[in-house]
């Protein structure tokens, strides 16, 4: 059944083919297993575990049930709160909803893994929900499977002064979709959005990211890496909109991405959106190929041509990895990185 999805929040031109994305998709919603919730301090969190109707996220994926995992985060936490879903012995489709409430004046680090070795399909909502002053670092892994497609809607509301950073690490699955849309809806609050992505062979990736600056000296980033090989095809739409009130706000958005193959194809659509005056807000785009005088400087100093370009993608892949403070995955990740690379 054909499906549009991830629609752009301001359409442009239709010739550009990049408002929406359209794809057939079929599946069964017979089995909802759980998603794992491992973490030292559990004392420190309050977590509801349920199966609910009428799901729909951002990304526009509509199911009549999902699996729903609400954590409040009652106390600041020294570990990191792991939440992964292994598609290796489950059924091949999983719709769920993650709501993480960060309570005023606690930090926390959450690392989400979505992996397995059949092809499924993932449709994750995630719902976080950042109280006055909290601080939190929330890193999204998708090491699915490379015949399998991938969904991810990130629907964010800060408070005052509080910081959230969003880490996504896209890899797997030939169908990527992902969609974030933040609200700055307190005075000083701050949200970081980093991302990495890798599309190969016949892969298709489409990205949707706003960012709302709703409120007095509010401060968006997004910051998006990636490489494009073979026939791979990827869709970025990046919109950072300052609403009337939002005065001494800052936004700013990059797109960087590394072409690998002359068949592949890419396409950005970076957007500001104005209405106060007194606000500072950039957007860039760079696409193409590896720049061949680092890649001469680096084989001058005896790297080999396939050891020059990981050498160079990973120097910005390494601006989002390194925002994850679990050593283990960080290493996981890179690993799958190498593998594709």
């Amino acid at each position: 059944m054909e499906q549009l999805l991830n629609k752009t929040y301001v359409r442009t031109c239709n010739n550009f083919k990049i408002n929406e994305l359209k794809v057939d998709l079929d599946f069964k919603e017979d089995k909802f297993s759980e998603l794992e919730i491992e973490s030292p301090e559990l004392d420190k969190l309050n977590i509801n575990k349920s199966i609910k109707s009428n799901f729909l996220n951002k990304v526009g994926l509509f199911s009549k049930k999902y699996y729903s995992l609400e954590v409040l985060v009652k106390n600041t936490l020294s570990n990191s709160v792991f939440i992964s879903y292994d598609f290796s012995d489950s059924n091949y489709y999983l719709a769920d909803e993650i709501v993480l409430n960060l309570k005023e004046n606690t930090s926390s680090d959450f690392i989400i893994i979505f992996k397995g070795e059949n092809k499924c399909i993932s449709n994750c909502k995630l719902v976080i929900n950042a109280d006055n002053n909290s601080d939190s670092n929330i890193s999204i892994v998708n090491l699915v499977n490379d015949s399998s497609s991938s969904f991810l809607s990130v629907e964010s509301n800060l408070k005052e002064n509080a910081l959230v950073t969003h880490n996504y690490i896209d890899l797997g699955g030939n169908l990527k979709v992902s969609n974030f849309y933040i609200e700055l809806n307190g005075k000083n609050s701050i949200s970081n959005l980093n991302s990495i992505y890798m599309g190969c062979n016949s892969d298709r990736i489409d990205m949707n990211y706003y960012i709302k600056c709703n409120n007095l000296n509010t401060k968006g980033t997004i910051l998006s890496y990636g490489t494009l090989n073979d026939l791979s095809y990827k869709s970025f739409k990046g919109t950072i909109d300052f609403i009337k009130g939002c005065c001494k706000s800052v936004g700013m958005e990059q797109e960087n991405c590394m072409l690998l193959s002359n068949k592949c194809k890419s396409k950005s659509l970076p957007i500001l959106l104005c209405g106060e005056e007194n606000v500072v807000g950039t957007h860039g785009v760079s696409s193409g190929k590896i720049d061949e005088n680092k890649m001469f400087y680096l084989m001058s100093k005896g790297l080999s041509e396939v050891e020059a370009k990981k050498m160079i993608i990973m120097s910005l892949f390494n601006q989002v990895i390194n925002n994850i403070k679990d050593e283990k995955i960080k290493e996981i990740i890179i690993d799958d990185i190498n593998k594709r690379l």
